[in-house]
């Protein structure tokens, strides 16, 4: 069954809303009044995109305060280990139409440390490079137990060469949300990207899929927990498998903390990943 039949027959099966016609009116500048506004969706802190956009005329901003990974693997007989440290890093949204936003994501400033047993070192620091992706909710924003967008996205060389690649890269995000009950909730996001090659010379097709369960235990706080897996078709390389978990929880209408923490579960991964940040709507 290919993809556009599988969405057709979940919107056929479920409860699904297109537009509220009553809000299709607005637009940048003729903002959704306050109280016809969605309550607040965040794409963090889980690596599962959300299909909900930001309403018309209002600005959403997503912020690491600070976010650290550390690897050690082997290959080839050669062992390696590398930390990072990323801070900074912040996705600004605005509400173009009822069902569209725009998001400029900065990769925030980092710091690496890489070494290996031939031996071999290598810090960096410096600015990581810029996304910029556009979300069209297909259906389901302002109703329904589905819902469904797209998120094309580039990424744009504007890092510090010591620290991030000058590269051109871009995908194509799909995320796909079922509400189980009224507390439980399943997101499922697979995503084709277009990523770099290893020696620079092109770029080739990147496989990037989740699944995320969300449970609300009440109007404030919030967990979830999703699988990750990613697969780059360059070389030889094997499939990145991993696991996320984290808690939110809304200080005000506007305003949402998170923590959380991915953990590899294969070789290729990045053995674990804690992070903490904010989201905020005006």
């Amino acid at each position: 069954m290919t993809s556009i039949a599988m969405l057709i027959t979940i919107s056929s099966l479920t409860k699904v809303s297109y537009a509220d016609e009553s809000k299709q009116g607005y637009h940048l500048f003729n903002p959704t009044p306050k109280d016809l506004m969605r309550d607040m969706a965040t794409d963090r802190p889980d690596m599962t995109e959300s299909p909900y956009t930001v309403d018309a005329g209002h600005f959403q901003v997503e912020a690491d305060f600070i976010r650290y990974s550390h690897d050690k693997y082997k290959k080839g007989g050669v062992s390696f280990h590398q930390k990072e440290m990323l801070v900074g890093s912040s996705n600004f949204k605005v509400g173009l139409t009822n069902n569209t936003d725009l998001q400029i994501v900065f990769g925030g400033y980092g710091y690496s440390k890489y070494r290996d047993s031939t031996p071999a070192m290598d810090d960096a620091d410096g600015i990581a490079n810029t996304a910029i992706r556009l979300k069209h909710n297909i259906w389901g924003n302002d109703g329904g137990t589905t819902a469904f967008a797209l998120m094309p996205y580039v990424v744009v060389p504007s890092s510090s060469n010591a620290y991030d690649e000058q590269k051109y890269e871009g995908g194509l995000v799909m995320p796909l949300f079922f509400e189980i009950s009224d507390d439980y909730s399943f997101t499922f996001m697979p995503q084709v990207e277009s990523v770099r090659d290893a020696d620079g010379t092109g770029n080739h097709v990147a496989y990037f899929t989740t699944g995320s369960l969300s449970i609300s235990w009440n109007d404030k706080f919030g967990t979830y927990s999703e699988l990750i897996t990613n697969k780059d078709t360059d070389g030889g390389n094997k499939w990145e498998i991993s696991t996320g978990n984290g808690l939110t929880y809304m200080i005000a209408d506007n305003v949402q903390l998170d923590a959380g923490i991915v953990i590899g579960l294969t070789e290729e991964a990045t053995d674990f990943e804690p992070f903490t940040g904010i989201s905020i709507r005006y």
